[in-house]
């Protein structure tokens, strides 16, 4: 996680990647069935992103949100999602509690 320091507005930044070639993990594959492999690293790199700016286990929230990355503390969170030929590349933002 980045920090700015030189801004005055502080927030914390978050970034994730994955390639939409390789196979779903099968225990989430069981539980959270998506169309494609495409849509489940989409929802997958946006839950990574939100517990990253959340300070949360990123196995843990599966079990209490899905791969909704929407929901619960996620709302404090801007996230942006890409797909670029085989890459999904996730970004978000969260302001500081003390900005």
């Amino acid at each position: 996680m980045w920090l700015p320091k030189a801004t005055p507005f502080r927030a914390q930044i978050a970034v994730d990647a994955e390639t939409t070639g390789q196979p779903m993990p099968s225990a989430m594959a069981r539980r959270y069935p998506v169309d494609t492999t495409s849509t489940f690293w989409q929802c997958w790199t946006e839950v990574e992103v939100v517990c990253k700016l959340t300070n949360r286990p990123v196995l843990l929230w599966p079990a209490e949100y899905g791969l909704d990355a929407r929901r619960g503390p996620a709302r404090a969170c801007t996230v942006i999602t890409e797909i670029r030929d085989d890459l999904v590349i996730t970004w978000g933002v969260r302001a500081n509690r003390d900005s």
